[in-house]
Parts: C-alpha cells; sequence; structure tokens
C-alpha cells in the first residue's frame, strides 16, 4: 500500500514539476540572434513575444533550443511574437513548428517573403495582418486551416496557390489584398469565409471548385474587377451579398445544383422563389420574375447602376438592405401583397423621388428609407402599424407626411429625425390630439394638423 502511495505522489510532483516549468521565459541567442522563448510542454518552446527594438533584417528560428541545460523543441510561434517588428525583413521557420499564432506577424511592414515550412498545420487569426511589403508567400500543403484575417490587407501579394491540404479558408483571410490578380482554391476547400477575398480588387477571377459547400457572407465583396463568377453544383450554402462585387454582371449555376438557380446572371434559390443576388454591374431597368415571394436581404444592395424596379404582387416581403444604396432608383411602386419593409430596405436610394406603400403593409423597419433626400412626400396608409427607428430620419426634403391610420402607429423617438424642418404631418381629423400625446409622435406635435379634405 505504501508503496502505490509513493508512486502516486512521485506521479504528482513530476506533473507539478512540469506545470512549473510550463509558462517559463527565457532568451536564447541563434546565429547572432537572441530571441525570447517560452517553455510550452514538456520538451517543447514557443516563440514568445520579442521587443520590437531588437527585431531587425533576417530572422532565423532555431529547431531547437537550450534552457538550463535542457533541450527544448520549437514547436510554436506564440501570440503576436513579432508583432509590429517593422523592421523585420524575412523570416526563416524551421520544420518543427507546427503552429504560427494569432497575430503573430500582425504589421510586420517590413517583411517581403516568407516560406511556412511543410510541419506547419495551422496559420491563426490575423498571423500576416497589414504585412504591406509581402509579395510572396509559400503555403505548403501541411496546412488544413487558414484562419481569419491571417493575410489581411497584404497588399503586395499578387498571387497565391492554396494546398489541397487546406479546407477552410477563414473569414476575411485575404480581405483588402488588392494586388491580388489570382488565386488558386483546391478542390479540398469546402468553406470560403465571410469576406475571405472582400476588396481583392484587382481580382480578376476566380474558380470555385466542386468541393465547396458553403460561401459565407460578402466572400467576394468589392471584387471589382469580377465580371462574373460560376457557382458548382456542390455548393448549398450561399449567404448574404457572397458576390457583391461594383462590375460583376453575371451569376452562373451549374445546372445540377439542386439548392440554387440562375436566370439572366440574376441568382435565385432553387424554387425561384427567392431573389438573392442582382449583378451590381448590371445597369437599367428590372423586372422580378412573379415567382418570388421575398426579395432577400442585400439582393440589390449598392446596384447604382438600376434605374427602374418591378416588384410583381407575388413578393410579400421585401428584406434588410435589399435595395439600399441604390442611387439610380428614383421612383418605386411596392405591390399591396408586401407585408413587411425591412430594415433599411431603401436606405440611402438618394434619387428616389416618390414611394407607394400599399394598404397591405403593416410594418416598415428601422431606417427603412432612411437618408432618402429626394423623398418630399409620403403616405403611410391605415394598415401600418410598426414605424421602426430612424425609418425616415434624415429625409431632409420630406415637406408632407400624411398617416391614414386613426390610431397612432407605433413609432421611434427618432422615427423621423432630420427630417425637413417644415414637415407637416397630416392625421385623421378625430386624431390629432392622439397623435399629440402618443410616444414617438408627440415630439412632432407642433408639426402634426388634420389631414385636408
Amino acid at each position: 500500500m505504501k508503496k502505490i502511495f509513493y508512486v502516486i505522489l512521485f506521479v504528482l510532483f513530476c506533473a507539478s514539476f512540469a506545470q512549473a516549468q510550463g509558462g517559463k521565459t527565457f532568451e536564447f541567442t541563434y546565429e547572432g540572434q537572441t530571441l525570447k522563448y517560452e517553455v510550452a510542454n514538456g520538451n517543447e518552446a514557443m516563440v514568445s513575444k520579442q521587443q520590437r527594438a531588437k527585431i531587425s533584417g533576417d530572422v532565423k528560428i532555431p529547431e531547437n533550443v537550450t534552457f538550463e541545460g535542457k533541450k527544448y523543441t520549437v514547436t510554436s510561434i506564440g501570440r503576436e511574437a513579432f508583432r509590429e517588428c517593422t523592421d523585420l525583413t524575412s523570416i526563416t521557420i524551421p520544420n518543427s513548428v507546427t503552429t504560427i499564432g494569432e497575430a503573430a506577424f500582425w504589421d510586420c511592414t517590413g517583411l517581403t517573403s516568407i516560406t511556412i515550412p511543410n510541419s506547419v498545420t495551422t496559420i491563426g487569426v490575423s498571423a500576416f495582418e497589414d504585412c504591406i511589403g509581402l509579395s510572396s508567400v509559400s503555403i505548403p500543403n501541411s496546412v488544413t486551416t487558414i484562419g481569419m484575417e491571417a493575410f489581411r490587407n497584404c497588399r503586395g501579394l499578387t498571387s497565391i496557390t492554396i494546398p489541397n491540404s487546406v479546407t477552410t479558408i477563414g473569414g476575411g483571410a485575404f480581405s483588402d489584398c488588392n494586388s491580388l490578380t489570382s488565386v488558386t482554391i483546391p478542390n479540398s476547400v469546402t468553406t470560403i469565409g465571410g469576406f475571405a477575398f472582400a476588396g481583392c480588387a484587382n481580382l480578376t477571377s476566380i474558380t470555385i471548385p466542386n468541393s465547396v459547400t458553403t460561401i459565407e457572407e460578402f466572400a467576394f465583396a468589392r471584387c471589382t474587377g469580377l465580371t462574373s463568377v460560376t457557382i458548382p453544383n456542390s455548393v448549398e450554402t450561399i449567404e448574404v451579398g457572397a458576390f457583391c462585387g461594383e462590375n460583376l454582371k453575371s451569376i452562373i449555376v451549374a445546372k445540377d445544383n439542386s439548392h440554387y438557380c440562375s436566370e439572366n446572371g440574376v441568382l435565385f434559390d432553387i424554387s425561384k422563389k427567392t431573389l438573392l443576388q442582382y449583378p451590381k454591374g448590371i445597369k437599367g431597368k428590372y423586372t422580378i420574375p412573379n415567382s418570388v415571394t421575398t426579395i432577400g436581404d442585400a439582393a440589390f444592395w449598392g446596384c447604382t447602376g438600376l434605374t427602374s424596379i418591378t416588384i410583381p404582387n407575388s413578393v410579400t416581403m421585401i428584406g434588410e438592405v435589399s435595395f439600399s444604396r441604390c442611387t439610380g432608383l428614383t421612383s418605386v411602386t411596392i405591390p399591396n401583397s408586401v407585408t413587411t419593409i425591412g430594415q433599411s430596405a431603401f436606405y440611402s436610394c438618394a434619387s428616389l423621388t416618390s414611394v407607394t406603400i400599399p394598404n397591405s403593409v403593416t410594418t416598415i423597419g428601422d431606417a427603412a428609407f432612411r437618408e432618402c433626400t429626394g423623398l418630399t412626400t409620403v403616405t403611410i396608409p391605415n394598415s401600418v402599424t410598426t414605424i421602426g427607428d430612424a425609418a425616415f430620419k434624415s429625409c431632409t426634403s420630406l415637406t408632407i407626411l400624411t398617416i391614414e391610420n386613426a390610431t397612432p402607429p407605433d413609432a421611434e423617438d427618432f422615427a423621423f429625425e432630420g427630417v425637413c424642418k417644415n414637415m407637416t404631418i397630416y392625421v385623421p381629423a378625430e386624431s390629432v390630439e392622439k397623435y399629440k400625446a402618443a410616444k414617438g409622435w408627440s415630439r412632432y406635435a407642433d408639426k402634426i394638423k388634420a389631414v385636408e379634405k
């Protein structure tokens, strides 16, 4: 029994000793360069956070380091290890390293090239973010994950080859790499993260392999060089604004895709009941097919060349931000099938001078018509029971607002903030005092008058 007790005691001692050793920091000099390290686990060490002033030129990380007479293998580059080491021009990473940690080389603006050894499996979040001098990078086929914003704003990168070991391209991984002209995505990738290539203005073509099942929100937003994109039959999920590049004229879906379809370059769900994405590069008028019941979130967002839209009476829902910043849109007639105008649906449609809201609408969402500076008159029908926050905020030309409902709709306090100072609110004669006392309306009491018959 005593023997067992001492064995347990010895094991616990060893464990506590190892734990005590873990986390210890030390310095080690290799080829004239002194770096800071931390005991990570057992016989492993991690490159820890360096002093910026001491890091310059070419830096070589050794495979092994010694501390207190014991040898450790360098297996990771820790969080923010070389962050903002702007005088660092090149780095040699040994074959023992498996992880490049979060923000490890963030804002190393002097770094021009890097070779990642084939021992590395993970490139962490923001690992090379803002390395604006980085012109080339070799990603080995040992890497399985490219973290969120790993190479964000690496403005010097012109091309990137992603190895066929990678399954996920993290959100914003290559966003704002505005010199990037070509990207090879292997058929191992299943997910392209949100904003993954957003702002890659010189990217002129992209091939999405037949392995991809998910394309997340705004993955290719602001890719002004893209004029067309083809979606393979493997794709099951396309999130909002995935392809909202300013010059995109055509979205083509493979015929065998069981989740999506396209018509005249416009993206729909397979049933064609939801219009998901209208390419920003298409100009002029557009008539929505009468099979559509929902205009998806951000479906027409930023389509500045859209001058006229015909919405069929099959549509019941106008989604959030659906026509936001359609600055060329001058008028819109909403059919009497629509019940909800979503949040920011027509936000900043500066050329919109008239809008017809039908008697079927019950809810006008937050900021639905915010900054529609061309609107001069608006009639809100008696079906409307809710007017969201900032719904008509900063509609600086709005002088006449007519409310048909005898019962004041629920309105947020700032629903009409910043409208024309001379605006008059006309309400049913029998309801003038109700409106003047109602929450959301009382602050405009001096503007409320009986509707003129």
